[in-house]
């Protein structure tokens, strides 16, 4: 993978999310957000992201939604997996088998109410994605 230079756009810190506008490319496919509500529980789900912190080889990792986890902030709900990430996959998409983002994969769970699970990971839901972006300047995918 060839390296790209990047400006932040926007930056949620209490909800761990960064908008990186990349510069010098333009090709990179879109993602549907278009994902409604909040998975259930049981419900199959891929991680991808860069588990190995290698930029040339994506990693998949499968799971379940074990719990919906409250947080801090009352429009923010946790997605709580058994799919094993690590440091690389932190910001990378938690997907439904049809390839919808269901949310995305956070490092910082400060806000979440309850205890952090090892060996689990934790996403903020599509809806709060879909306000950042919008937030951002960016329309939503499923208008």
């Amino acid at each position: 993978m060839q390296a790209s230079t990047g400006v932040v756009q926007n930056k949620d810190t209490a909800r761990d999310l960064v908008l990186i506008r990349l510069q010098g490319r333009n090709a990179y496919p879109s993602a549907d957000i278009s994902f409604e509500g909040l998975p259930a529980i049981g419900e199959n789900i891929v991680v991808a992201g860069y588990a190995r912190q290698t930029l040339d080889v994506p990693s998949i990792a499968r799971g379940v939604i074990t719990s919906l986890r409250g947080s801090l902030i009352s429009d923010l709900r946790f997605l709580e997996t058994d799919a094993w990430v690590s440091v690389g996959s932190f910001g990378g998409p938690l997907l439904s088998l049809q390839g919808e983002v269901m949310g995305i994969v956070v490092n910082s769970t400060s806000l979440m109410v309850g205890t952090q699970l090892e060996h689990h990971a934790y996403a903020i839901n599509s809806a709060v994605l879909r306000e950042f972006l919008e937030d951002s300047g960016f329309a939503s995918s499923s208008t």
